[in-house]
């Protein structure tokens, strides 16, 4: 079996439209689509907002990827913006990295762009985290998201018979610990954080345990 490329050295050519995109309705029933920087304030050229508008999601992004291709190739006023060049840091280290796990989200069945409206409501009382409180807001929303994410991917091993319903919370655990220094490293959780994630896990996996038959805690 062929291992993935990592994401740090694809292409944005290998990452689908809805993917380098993220789309929202309008109130007339149209939709809008932008190039999704992930939760971080701090990607280059923050201005850079190629819209796309369509009838529907798919028609939006498709709208707004390719003036976001176009970019990357030189194509438009000022392009290539610095956070679409390949050789730097931005697109393949921030960008990628957060369309991956996007793609991880639909590898098990979860529209990631709904998981982005979700993790864009979490708040400093849902994480409890500790440092500047600028670093605070844009990592909480990345630590709600890859929180979702490594819930959604043990849930579904789960579901699949890949994994023992008593080794859901430790694997889970050991996602977190395992990327934290890419999730946030500005911000550091807190015994509040580490308690309240607890109640969450075991929710999570209250739920997953009602909803089949499968090995008892």
């Amino acid at each position: 079996m062929t291992e993935p490329v990592p994401y740090y050295q694809r292409t944005l050519d290998s990452f689908a439209d809805h993917i380098i995109t993220k789309a929202w309705p309008r109130k007339d029933g149209s939709w809008h689509a932008v190039l999704d920087c992930s939760f971080k304030t701090s990607v280059s050229d923050p201005d850079f907002s190629p819209y796309g508008y369509g009838k529907d999601a798919a028609e939006a992004a498709a709208k707004s990827a390719k003036a976001i291709r176009n970019d990357a190739i030189g194509i438009g006023k000022f392009a290539p913006h610095s956070v679409l060049r390949a050789d730097r840091y931005d697109l393949h280290f921030r960008l990628m990295r957060h369309w991956e796990r996007k793609e991880r989200f639909e590898a098990v069945g979860i529209n990631p762009n709904d998981m982005i409206r979700h993790a864009a409501a979490a708040n400093w009382d849902d994480w409890n985290l500790e440092g500047e409180w600028l670093d605070c807001s844009s990592d909480v929303r990345t630590r709600e998201f890859c929180f979702q994410l490594y819930i959604a991917e043990t849930m579904f091993a789960v579901r699949e018979g890949n994994l023992e319903l008593g080794l859901a919370k430790e694997t889970i655990i050991n996602a977190m610990k395992a990327e934290a220094v890419d999730v946030g490293y500005r911000t550091r959780p807190t015994e509040a954080t580490w308690a309240r994630v607890n109640d969450r896990i075991d929710s999570a996996i209250l739920d997953i345990s009602a909803s089949f038959a499968g090995p008892k805690l």
